[in-house]
Protein backbone atom coordinates (compact mmCIF):
# COMPACT_ATOMS: atom_id res chain seq x y z
CA UNK A 1 0.00 0.00 0.00
CA UNK A 2 2.17 2.79 -1.22
CA UNK A 3 -0.14 6.01 -0.59
CA UNK A 4 -3.30 6.40 1.84
CA UNK A 5 -6.31 8.68 0.91
CA UNK A 6 -8.34 10.76 3.51
CA UNK A 7 -11.15 10.03 1.61
CA UNK A 8 -13.15 8.98 3.93
CA UNK A 9 -12.78 12.40 6.17
CA UNK A 10 -11.66 14.78 3.21
CA UNK A 11 -12.78 15.75 -0.46
CA UNK A 12 -10.95 13.87 -3.07
CA UNK A 13 -8.73 16.74 -3.75
CA UNK A 14 -7.37 16.57 -0.27
CA UNK A 15 -3.48 15.89 0.60
CA UNK A 16 -2.62 12.32 1.09
CA UNK A 17 0.05 10.23 3.53
CA UNK A 18 2.59 7.45 3.00
CA UNK A 19 2.62 5.14 5.21
CA UNK A 20 4.10 1.41 4.97
CA UNK A 21 1.83 -1.68 3.99
CA UNK A 22 1.26 -4.79 6.49
CA UNK A 23 2.87 -8.21 5.50
CA UNK A 24 -0.33 -10.17 7.17
CA UNK A 25 -2.92 -8.10 5.18
CA UNK A 26 -4.61 -10.11 2.98
CA UNK A 27 -7.40 -9.58 0.50
CA UNK A 28 -9.48 -12.72 -1.48
CA UNK A 29 -12.83 -12.55 -3.17
CA UNK A 30 -15.53 -14.57 -0.49
CA UNK A 31 -18.10 -15.20 -2.79
CA UNK A 32 -18.23 -17.69 -5.69
CA UNK A 33 -16.26 -16.56 -8.78
CA UNK A 34 -18.21 -16.03 -11.81
CA UNK A 35 -20.60 -13.36 -13.13
CA UNK A 36 -22.95 -12.29 -10.49
CA UNK A 37 -25.04 -9.03 -9.08
CA UNK A 38 -22.99 -8.71 -6.14
CA UNK A 39 -19.27 -10.00 -4.74
CA UNK A 40 -18.09 -8.95 -1.43
CA UNK A 41 -14.31 -8.95 -1.71
CA UNK A 42 -12.59 -9.67 2.08
CA UNK A 43 -9.59 -8.16 3.75
CA UNK A 44 -8.39 -8.80 6.95
CA UNK A 45 -5.65 -8.10 8.92
CA UNK A 46 -3.24 -5.08 10.68
CA UNK A 47 -4.17 -2.04 8.02
CA UNK A 48 -7.56 -3.46 7.07
CA UNK A 49 -8.75 0.19 8.01
CA UNK A 50 -6.36 2.12 6.46
CA UNK A 51 -6.93 0.17 2.84
CA UNK A 52 -10.66 0.68 2.97
CA UNK A 53 -9.58 4.27 3.51
CA UNK A 54 -7.01 4.14 0.51
CA UNK A 55 -9.39 2.88 -2.04
CA UNK A 56 -12.95 3.68 -0.67
CA UNK A 57 -14.81 6.51 -1.09
CA UNK A 58 -17.76 6.83 0.83
CA UNK A 59 -21.08 9.12 0.09
CA UNK A 60 -21.60 11.97 2.91
CA UNK A 61 -19.65 13.38 5.27
CA UNK A 62 -17.62 12.36 8.78
CA UNK A 63 -18.71 8.68 8.24
CA UNK A 64 -18.57 5.98 10.88
CA UNK A 65 -17.42 2.73 9.71
CA UNK A 66 -17.70 0.58 13.01
CA UNK A 67 -20.92 -1.64 13.19
CA UNK A 68 -22.23 0.54 9.95
CA UNK A 69 -22.19 0.31 6.07
CA UNK A 70 -21.57 3.02 3.74
CA UNK A 71 -22.64 3.24 0.36
CA UNK A 72 -19.55 4.97 -2.26
CA UNK A 73 -17.31 4.45 -4.57
CA UNK A 74 -13.65 2.28 -4.78
CA UNK A 75 -11.26 4.45 -6.22
CA UNK A 76 -7.70 4.46 -7.24
CA UNK A 77 -6.09 6.37 -5.03
CA UNK A 78 -3.40 7.04 -8.22
CA UNK A 79 -5.28 8.40 -10.98
CA UNK A 80 -8.43 9.38 -8.74
CA UNK A 81 -10.67 6.98 -10.92
CA UNK A 82 -13.51 5.45 -9.74
CA UNK A 83 -13.31 1.23 -10.63
CA UNK A 84 -16.89 0.80 -9.49
CA UNK A 85 -19.90 1.80 -6.58
CA UNK A 86 -20.08 -0.35 -4.07
CA UNK A 87 -21.04 -0.50 -0.37
CA UNK A 88 -17.96 -1.19 2.50
CA UNK A 89 -18.52 -2.07 5.92
CA UNK A 90 -15.19 -2.72 8.43
CA UNK A 91 -15.18 -4.47 11.95
CA UNK A 92 -12.55 -3.68 14.28
CA UNK A 93 -10.02 -5.58 16.37
CA UNK A 94 -11.20 -8.73 18.43
CA UNK A 95 -15.20 -8.33 16.70
CA UNK A 96 -14.77 -9.80 13.02
CA UNK A 97 -14.91 -13.26 11.48
CA UNK A 98 -10.98 -13.16 11.73
CA UNK A 99 -11.01 -11.52 14.79
CA UNK A 100 -8.85 -9.14 13.17
CA UNK A 101 -9.60 -6.00 11.44
CA UNK A 102 -11.38 -7.08 8.88
CA UNK A 103 -13.49 -4.77 5.96
CA UNK A 104 -15.57 -5.99 2.88
CA UNK A 105 -16.45 -4.41 0.29
CA UNK A 106 -19.60 -5.46 -1.68
CA UNK A 107 -19.22 -4.40 -5.37
CA UNK A 108 -21.10 -5.61 -9.11
CA UNK A 109 -20.33 -9.31 -9.49
CA UNK A 110 -18.87 -9.09 -12.85
CA UNK A 111 -15.19 -10.71 -13.97
CA UNK A 112 -13.64 -7.30 -14.74
CA UNK A 113 -14.50 -5.33 -12.16
CA UNK A 114 -13.76 -7.97 -8.98
CA UNK A 115 -10.63 -8.96 -10.91
CA UNK A 116 -9.83 -4.82 -11.27
CA UNK A 117 -10.97 -4.14 -7.31
CA UNK A 118 -8.93 -7.31 -6.27
CA UNK A 119 -5.80 -6.15 -8.22
CA UNK A 120 -6.40 -2.42 -6.64
CA UNK A 121 -6.22 -4.34 -2.76
CA UNK A 122 -3.04 -6.30 -3.40
CA UNK A 123 -1.31 -3.04 -5.48
CA UNK A 124 -1.92 -0.94 -2.35
CA UNK A 125 -0.47 -3.69 0.00
CA UNK A 126 -2.81 -6.67 0.29
CA UNK A 127 -1.41 -10.17 -0.57
CA UNK A 128 -4.17 -12.38 -1.76
CA UNK A 129 -5.35 -15.17 0.38
CA UNK A 130 -4.65 -18.61 0.22
CA UNK A 131 -7.45 -21.56 0.12
CA UNK A 132 -8.99 -21.31 4.25
CA UNK A 133 -6.86 -18.34 5.02
CA UNK A 134 -9.55 -16.50 6.70
CA UNK A 135 -11.31 -19.52 8.86
CA UNK A 136 -7.91 -20.61 9.70
CA UNK A 137 -6.87 -16.90 11.32
CA UNK A 138 -10.21 -17.26 13.13
CA UNK A 139 -8.94 -20.31 14.13
CA UNK A 140 -5.57 -19.22 15.54
CA UNK A 141 -6.98 -15.77 16.99
CA UNK A 142 -9.55 -18.24 19.69
CA UNK A 143 -12.82 -17.26 17.33
CA UNK A 144 -13.45 -21.08 16.44
CA UNK A 145 -11.98 -24.20 17.83
CA UNK A 146 -11.00 -26.51 14.99
CA UNK A 147 -13.86 -28.70 14.84
CA UNK A 148 -15.65 -25.42 14.44
CA UNK A 149 -13.09 -24.56 11.70
CA UNK A 150 -13.69 -27.82 9.88
CA UNK A 151 -17.62 -27.35 9.63
CA UNK A 152 -17.55 -23.76 7.50
CA UNK A 153 -15.71 -25.77 4.94
CA UNK A 154 -18.65 -28.28 5.22
CA UNK A 155 -21.30 -26.12 5.27
CA UNK A 156 -20.36 -24.66 2.26
CA UNK A 157 -20.42 -28.12 0.34
CA UNK A 158 -23.30 -29.30 1.90
CA UNK A 159 -25.52 -31.66 -0.38
CA UNK A 160 -28.24 -31.74 1.32
CA UNK A 161 -30.69 -30.22 4.06
CA UNK A 162 -29.21 -32.92 6.62
CA UNK A 163 -25.67 -32.24 5.30
CA UNK A 164 -26.08 -28.77 6.30
CA UNK A 165 -27.91 -28.99 9.36
CA UNK A 166 -25.26 -31.16 10.71
CA UNK A 167 -22.55 -28.38 9.75
CA UNK A 168 -24.51 -26.05 11.17
CA UNK A 169 -24.53 -27.72 14.78
CA UNK A 170 -21.35 -28.24 14.86
CA UNK A 171 -20.11 -24.33 13.61
CA UNK A 172 -22.12 -23.28 16.68
CA UNK A 173 -20.30 -26.21 18.86
CA UNK A 174 -22.43 -28.84 18.81
CA UNK A 175 -19.39 -31.61 18.44
CA UNK A 176 -17.40 -29.19 20.63
CA UNK A 177 -19.87 -29.46 23.52
CA UNK A 178 -19.97 -32.90 23.66
CA UNK A 179 -16.61 -33.54 23.57
CA UNK A 180 -14.83 -30.83 25.65
CA UNK A 181 -16.85 -32.20 28.86
CA UNK A 182 -15.43 -35.51 28.29
CA UNK A 183 -11.30 -34.36 27.72
CA UNK A 184 -11.90 -31.67 30.91
CA UNK A 185 -13.13 -34.72 33.33
CA UNK A 186 -10.00 -37.25 31.22
CA UNK A 187 -7.89 -34.52 32.25
CA UNK A 188 -9.06 -33.83 36.02
CA UNK A 189 -8.93 -37.52 36.51
CA UNK A 190 -5.57 -37.89 35.48
CA UNK A 191 -3.98 -34.72 37.19
CA UNK A 192 -5.57 -36.50 40.40
CA UNK A 193 -3.65 -39.38 40.10
CA UNK A 194 -0.15 -37.13 38.85
CA UNK A 195 -0.56 -35.55 42.16
CA UNK A 196 -0.94 -38.19 44.40
CA UNK A 197 1.99 -39.11 43.04
CA UNK A 198 4.01 -36.40 42.27
CA UNK A 199 3.44 -34.96 45.82
CA UNK A 200 3.30 -37.80 48.30
CA UNK A 201 4.16 -36.57 51.37
CA UNK A 202 1.22 -33.81 51.25
CA UNK A 203 -0.81 -37.48 51.84
CA UNK A 204 -3.46 -35.99 49.91
CA UNK A 205 -6.30 -38.98 48.81
CA UNK A 206 -5.00 -41.45 46.07
CA UNK A 207 -6.87 -42.84 44.28
CA UNK A 208 -7.25 -46.61 43.84
CA UNK A 209 -7.19 -48.35 40.51
CA UNK A 210 -10.72 -49.62 41.27
CA UNK A 211 -11.79 -45.63 41.53
CA UNK A 212 -10.50 -44.89 38.42
CA UNK A 213 -11.94 -47.46 36.34
CA UNK A 214 -15.25 -46.48 38.13
CA UNK A 215 -14.67 -42.74 36.92
CA UNK A 216 -13.61 -43.68 33.97
CA UNK A 217 -16.06 -45.86 32.56
CA UNK A 218 -18.94 -43.60 31.82
CA UNK A 219 -16.66 -40.96 29.54
CA UNK A 220 -15.78 -44.73 27.85
CA UNK A 221 -19.48 -45.20 27.18
CA UNK A 222 -19.57 -41.14 26.19
CA UNK A 223 -17.47 -42.01 23.60
CA UNK A 224 -18.89 -45.18 22.35
CA UNK A 225 -22.28 -43.27 21.79
CA UNK A 226 -20.27 -40.93 19.52
CA UNK A 227 -18.87 -43.55 17.57
CA UNK A 228 -22.24 -44.79 17.17
CA UNK A 229 -23.20 -41.83 14.67
CA UNK A 230 -20.35 -42.09 12.86
CA UNK A 231 -21.40 -44.27 10.19
CA UNK A 232 -25.02 -42.19 9.68
CA UNK A 233 -22.83 -39.23 10.10
CA UNK A 234 -20.49 -39.88 7.25
CA UNK A 235 -23.47 -40.64 5.32
CA UNK A 236 -25.26 -37.28 5.82
CA UNK A 237 -21.94 -35.44 4.98
CA UNK A 238 -20.60 -37.41 2.52
CA UNK A 239 -23.77 -38.56 0.64
CA UNK A 240 -23.93 -42.58 -0.94
CA UNK A 241 -23.99 -43.93 -4.30
CA UNK A 242 -26.81 -46.05 -5.45
CA UNK A 243 -26.38 -48.11 -8.91
CA UNK A 244 -29.16 -48.95 -10.97
CA UNK A 245 -28.26 -52.29 -12.41
CA UNK A 246 -30.18 -54.38 -15.28
CA UNK A 247 -30.03 -56.02 -18.39
CA UNK A 248 -31.30 -53.97 -21.71
CA UNK A 249 -34.35 -51.98 -21.36
CA UNK A 250 -35.47 -52.66 -18.18
CA UNK A 251 -36.25 -48.92 -17.23
CA UNK A 252 -33.59 -48.05 -15.63
CA UNK A 253 -32.67 -44.60 -17.24
CA UNK A 254 -36.57 -44.13 -17.27
CA UNK A 255 -36.33 -44.59 -13.23
CA UNK A 256 -33.55 -42.33 -12.92
CA UNK A 257 -35.14 -39.49 -14.50
CA UNK A 258 -38.56 -40.02 -12.17
CA UNK A 259 -36.37 -40.30 -9.31
CA UNK A 260 -34.36 -37.21 -9.82
CA UNK A 261 -38.27 -35.50 -11.49
CA UNK A 262 -36.13 -34.68 -14.62
CA UNK A 263 -35.06 -35.74 -17.85
CA UNK A 264 -31.30 -36.14 -17.39
CA UNK A 265 -31.07 -39.49 -19.94
CA UNK A 266 -31.80 -40.33 -22.91
CA UNK A 267 -34.54 -42.93 -23.26
CA UNK A 268 -36.15 -45.14 -26.09
CA UNK A 269 -37.63 -48.33 -26.88
CA UNK A 270 -34.44 -49.39 -28.34
CA UNK A 271 -32.31 -51.57 -25.93
CA UNK A 272 -29.22 -50.89 -25.07
CA UNK A 273 -29.32 -46.74 -25.51
CA UNK A 274 -27.20 -46.46 -22.47
CA UNK A 275 -23.76 -46.97 -23.45
CA UNK A 276 -21.71 -45.12 -20.02
CA UNK A 277 -22.59 -44.91 -16.83
CA UNK A 278 -24.47 -41.53 -15.89
CA UNK A 279 -24.07 -40.03 -12.58
CA UNK A 280 -26.36 -37.20 -10.89
CA UNK A 281 -26.83 -36.00 -7.15
CA UNK A 282 -30.45 -36.13 -5.90
CA UNK A 283 -31.49 -35.79 -1.65
CA UNK A 284 -33.74 -39.14 -0.44
CA UNK A 285 -34.65 -38.45 3.46
CA UNK A 286 -32.15 -35.83 3.69
CA UNK A 287 -29.06 -37.64 2.65
CA UNK A 288 -27.17 -36.78 -0.45
CA UNK A 289 -27.60 -39.75 -3.11
CA UNK A 290 -25.60 -40.00 -6.02
CA UNK A 291 -27.34 -42.22 -8.51
CA UNK A 292 -25.26 -44.47 -11.11
CA UNK A 293 -27.30 -45.23 -14.36
CA UNK A 294 -25.35 -47.93 -16.12
CA UNK A 295 -25.28 -49.79 -19.65
CA UNK A 296 -26.98 -52.90 -19.95
CA UNK A 297 -25.36 -56.52 -18.45
CA UNK A 298 -25.49 -58.80 -21.61
CA UNK A 299 -23.56 -60.74 -23.69
CA UNK A 300 -22.04 -58.37 -25.50
CA UNK A 301 -22.17 -57.42 -29.63
CA UNK A 302 -19.43 -54.64 -29.98
CA UNK A 303 -16.65 -53.55 -28.25
CA UNK A 304 -18.37 -50.10 -27.13
CA UNK A 305 -20.55 -52.45 -25.28
CA UNK A 306 -18.04 -54.16 -24.24
CA UNK A 307 -16.47 -51.15 -22.83
CA UNK A 308 -19.75 -49.82 -21.05
CA UNK A 309 -20.68 -53.44 -19.14
CA UNK A 310 -17.00 -53.41 -17.77
CA UNK A 311 -17.92 -49.63 -16.29
CA UNK A 312 -21.16 -51.07 -14.98
CA UNK A 313 -19.37 -53.77 -13.28
CA UNK A 314 -17.14 -51.26 -11.70
CA UNK A 315 -20.17 -48.85 -10.57
CA UNK A 316 -21.55 -51.97 -9.28
CA UNK A 317 -17.94 -52.94 -7.14
CA UNK A 318 -17.80 -49.46 -6.36
CA UNK A 319 -21.38 -48.13 -5.18
CA UNK A 320 -23.02 -48.38 -1.56
CA UNK A 321 -26.27 -49.87 -2.43
CA UNK A 322 -27.16 -51.63 -5.99
CA UNK A 323 -30.42 -51.38 -7.24
CA UNK A 324 -30.85 -55.14 -9.35
CA UNK A 325 -33.93 -53.48 -11.88
CA UNK A 326 -35.88 -56.52 -13.72
CA UNK A 327 -38.80 -55.94 -16.34
CA UNK A 328 -41.93 -56.85 -14.59
CA UNK A 329 -43.76 -57.17 -17.99
CA UNK A 330 -41.89 -60.37 -19.17
CA UNK A 331 -40.85 -63.65 -18.31
CA UNK A 332 -37.31 -64.05 -16.56
CA UNK A 333 -34.06 -64.28 -19.11
CA UNK A 334 -30.71 -65.72 -18.84
CA UNK A 335 -29.77 -61.92 -18.53
CA UNK A 336 -31.65 -60.94 -15.31
CA UNK A 337 -30.18 -64.39 -13.85
CA UNK A 338 -26.80 -63.03 -14.37
CA UNK A 339 -27.66 -59.41 -12.87
CA UNK A 340 -28.68 -61.75 -9.80
CA UNK A 341 -25.38 -63.38 -9.40
CA UNK A 342 -23.28 -59.99 -9.78
CA UNK A 343 -25.64 -58.95 -7.15
CA UNK A 344 -25.00 -62.28 -4.48
CA UNK A 345 -21.24 -61.66 -5.55
CA UNK A 346 -21.21 -57.93 -4.69
CA UNK A 347 -21.82 -58.96 -1.24
CA UNK A 348 -23.33 -55.41 -0.18
CA UNK A 349 -26.61 -53.74 0.31
CA UNK A 350 -28.77 -54.03 -2.51
CA UNK A 351 -32.56 -53.78 -3.22
CA UNK A 352 -34.53 -55.50 -6.25
CA UNK A 353 -37.24 -53.67 -8.21
CA UNK A 354 -39.34 -54.96 -10.44
CA UNK A 355 -40.07 -52.25 -12.77
CA UNK A 356 -43.13 -51.67 -15.22
CA UNK A 357 -45.77 -52.42 -12.77
CA UNK A 358 -48.27 -50.52 -14.79
CA UNK A 359 -48.32 -53.53 -17.38
CA UNK A 360 -49.22 -56.83 -16.55
CA UNK A 361 -46.69 -59.06 -14.31
CA UNK A 362 -45.26 -61.91 -16.12
CA UNK A 363 -41.66 -62.06 -14.51
CA UNK A 364 -40.96 -64.84 -12.14
CA UNK A 365 -37.83 -64.48 -9.71
CA UNK A 366 -36.60 -67.11 -7.53
CA UNK A 367 -37.50 -66.90 -3.70
CA UNK A 368 -35.21 -63.71 -2.51
CA UNK A 369 -34.90 -64.81 1.25
CA UNK A 370 -33.08 -62.97 3.67
CA UNK A 371 -30.15 -66.04 3.72
CA UNK A 372 -29.29 -63.76 0.18
CA UNK A 373 -26.47 -61.90 0.99
CA UNK A 374 -26.76 -58.15 1.39
CA UNK A 375 -30.20 -58.21 0.10
CA UNK A 376 -32.99 -55.58 1.41
CA UNK A 377 -35.99 -56.60 0.05
CA UNK A 378 -38.11 -56.50 -3.36
CA UNK A 379 -39.80 -53.11 -4.49
CA UNK A 380 -42.24 -52.63 -7.62
CA UNK A 381 -42.10 -49.47 -9.68
CA UNK A 382 -43.79 -47.66 -12.34
CA UNK A 383 -41.20 -45.26 -13.93
CA UNK A 384 -43.79 -43.17 -15.96
CA UNK A 385 -43.85 -40.51 -12.77
CA UNK A 386 -41.75 -39.44 -9.53
CA UNK A 387 -45.00 -41.11 -7.70
CA UNK A 388 -44.67 -44.56 -9.41
CA UNK A 389 -40.75 -45.07 -8.22
CA UNK A 390 -41.88 -43.76 -4.33
CA UNK A 391 -41.59 -47.46 -3.04
CA UNK A 392 -38.18 -47.36 -4.35
CA UNK A 393 -37.47 -44.19 -2.89
CA UNK A 394 -38.89 -45.12 0.32
CA UNK A 395 -37.06 -48.72 0.81
CA UNK A 396 -33.38 -46.41 -0.04
CA UNK A 397 -34.58 -44.42 2.50
CA UNK A 398 -34.99 -47.44 5.13
CA UNK A 399 -31.26 -48.97 3.94
CA UNK A 400 -29.97 -45.86 4.64
CA UNK A 401 -31.34 -44.45 7.82
CA UNK A 402 -30.21 -45.99 11.33
CA UNK A 403 -33.08 -46.80 13.91
CA UNK A 404 -30.64 -46.30 16.83
CA UNK A 405 -29.04 -43.08 15.70
CA UNK A 406 -31.33 -40.01 14.68
CA UNK A 407 -29.20 -38.07 11.88
CA UNK A 408 -30.73 -34.74 12.81
CA UNK A 409 -28.83 -35.19 16.17
CA UNK A 410 -25.28 -36.57 14.46
CA UNK A 411 -22.51 -34.53 15.45
CA UNK A 412 -19.62 -36.81 14.54
CA UNK A 413 -19.53 -36.45 11.05
CA UNK A 414 -15.80 -36.00 9.56
CA UNK A 415 -13.49 -39.19 9.53
CA UNK A 416 -10.77 -37.14 11.45
CA UNK A 417 -13.20 -36.66 14.10
CA UNK A 418 -14.07 -40.54 14.25
CA UNK A 419 -10.41 -41.21 14.28
CA UNK A 420 -9.81 -39.20 17.14
CA UNK A 421 -12.60 -40.21 19.36
CA UNK A 422 -12.19 -43.70 17.92
CA UNK A 423 -8.29 -43.50 19.49
CA UNK A 424 -9.55 -41.87 22.81
CA UNK A 425 -11.88 -44.87 23.28
CA UNK A 426 -9.11 -47.32 23.19
CA UNK A 427 -7.38 -45.58 25.05
CA UNK A 428 -9.98 -45.07 27.93
CA UNK A 429 -10.42 -48.97 27.47
CA UNK A 430 -6.95 -50.03 28.02
CA UNK A 431 -7.23 -47.96 31.05
CA UNK A 432 -10.86 -49.35 32.32
CA UNK A 433 -8.84 -52.78 31.73
CA UNK A 434 -5.36 -52.24 33.49
CA UNK A 435 -7.76 -50.91 36.50
CA UNK A 436 -10.55 -54.32 36.57
CA UNK A 437 -6.84 -56.27 36.26
CA UNK A 438 -6.13 -54.32 39.88
CA UNK A 439 -2.47 -52.74 37.98
CA UNK A 440 -1.20 -49.79 39.79
CA UNK A 441 -2.87 -46.67 38.88
CA UNK A 442 0.09 -45.10 37.72
CA UNK A 443 0.15 -47.32 34.55
CA UNK A 444 -3.51 -46.78 33.94
CA UNK A 445 -3.28 -43.31 34.24
CA UNK A 446 -0.99 -42.93 31.30
CA UNK A 447 -3.96 -44.30 28.77
CA UNK A 448 -6.54 -41.41 30.75
CA UNK A 449 -3.92 -38.94 29.84
CA UNK A 450 -3.21 -40.48 26.18
CA UNK A 451 -7.35 -40.39 25.83
CA UNK A 452 -7.25 -37.07 26.40
CA UNK A 453 -4.94 -36.01 24.45
CA UNK A 454 -6.39 -37.54 21.24
CA UNK A 455 -9.59 -35.45 22.12
CA UNK A 456 -7.71 -32.47 22.20
CA UNK A 457 -6.34 -32.83 18.92
CA UNK A 458 -10.10 -33.06 17.91
CA UNK A 459 -10.55 -29.92 19.05
CA UNK A 460 -7.17 -28.56 17.69
CA UNK A 461 -5.38 -28.00 21.11
CA UNK A 462 -2.63 -30.51 20.31
CA UNK A 463 -3.04 -30.58 16.45
CA UNK A 464 0.31 -30.13 14.08
CA UNK A 465 1.01 -27.17 11.94
CA UNK A 466 1.52 -29.73 9.25
CA UNK A 467 -2.22 -30.93 10.45
CA UNK A 468 -3.80 -27.69 10.01
CA UNK A 469 -2.20 -26.65 6.77
CA UNK A 470 -3.65 -29.42 5.41
CA UNK A 471 -7.13 -29.05 6.62
CA UNK A 472 -7.32 -25.60 5.81
CA UNK A 473 -5.56 -26.57 2.07
CA UNK A 474 -9.50 -28.17 1.90
CA UNK A 475 -11.02 -24.86 2.29
CA UNK A 476 -11.81 -22.90 -1.25
CA UNK A 477 -10.48 -19.18 -1.55
CA UNK A 478 -11.92 -16.53 0.52
CA UNK A 479 -13.19 -18.07 3.00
Amino acid sequence: MRRRSAALIAPKTAPVETWTPRPDLIAQLATAPGEAALAVIRVSGPGARELLECVFRPRGRAPQLVGTTRVGEVVDPASGEALDEAVAVWYEEGRSYTGEEMAEISCHGGHAIVRDVLSLLCREGARPAGPGEFTKRAYLNGRLDLAQAEAVCDLIRSRSEAAARASLRQLKGGLSERIKPIRDRLVELAAEVEVTLDFPDEDPASLTSEELGERCDPLLNALYRLLAEAPIGRTVRDGVTVALIGRPNTGKSSLLNALLSRDRAIVTAMPGTTRDTLEEWTELGGIPVRLVDTAGLRAPDTEVETLGIERADRALAECDIAVAVFDGSEPATDDDDLVLDRMRAKGGSWLACVNKSDLAERLVLPDLAAAERGYCGTVHTCALSSEGTRPLAVALEGVLRSDDVDPAEVVLTSERHAECVRRAATAAERAVGAAARGLPVDLAVLDVREAAECLDELLGGATTEDMIEVIFSRFCLGK
